[in-house]
């Protein structure tokens, strides 16, 4: 579970699996570029695309891993298809070994204020867009904690408004 804070993804909570990888950086009340993890895509893809764009057009794409996005062409059309999907997916690129899909929590609201994803190492999870199943279930885990803060399916949602830097 993470919220976005000035262009970076923080973890919230972590739950580790019945096959604890040992691969990942991540942990709770850390933080990571969000241009490169499924949970920053997801969070950007529902941000004001101008603010992304402004934001890397200023601080560039660090490279992590040879399958980190280095464009922000490419990043804007990824958060696009990351919001028309309502799911997104990382291959890699901020850690070459661990592989990621991420789904947006929604809040009463209609905005999207975290993200959740399921990690795994590239070994069990490549192709990562090959996870249907996976996909699914972390979909419907966020829509049922969505539900819960009171979000209700098809109402219009909120882009959030350029976050400070």
């Amino acid at each position: 579970l993470a919220v976005l804070d000035k262009m970076e993804v923080v973890y919230l909570e972590k739950l580790h699996g019945l096959h604890a990888i040992g691969i990942m950086s991540s942990q709770v009340g850390g933080r990571s570029p969000a241009y490169c993890t499924g949970l920053g895509k997801m969070l950007l893809a529902y941000t004001d695309p101008e603010h992304v764009r402004t934001y890397y057009e200023n601080t560039g794409l660090h490279r992590y891993s040879d399958s980190t996005i280095q464009s922000i062409e490419i990043l804007m059309d990824e958060l696009i298809k990351t919001r028309n999907r309502c799911y997104a997916l990382d291959s890699g690129e901020h850690e070459a070994e661990v592989h990621c899909i991420a789904a947006p929590i929604f809040s009463m609201n209609n905005a999207v204020i975290a993200a959740i994803s399921v990690s795994g190492p590239a070994s069990r999870m490549n192709p990562v867009e090959a996870q249907t199943e996976l996909i699914n279930r972390t979909k419907e885990a966020a829509c049922i904690i969505s539900a819960s803060l009171g979000y209700r399916n098809g109402q219009k949602i909120t882009v959030k408004e350029g976050m400070k830097s």
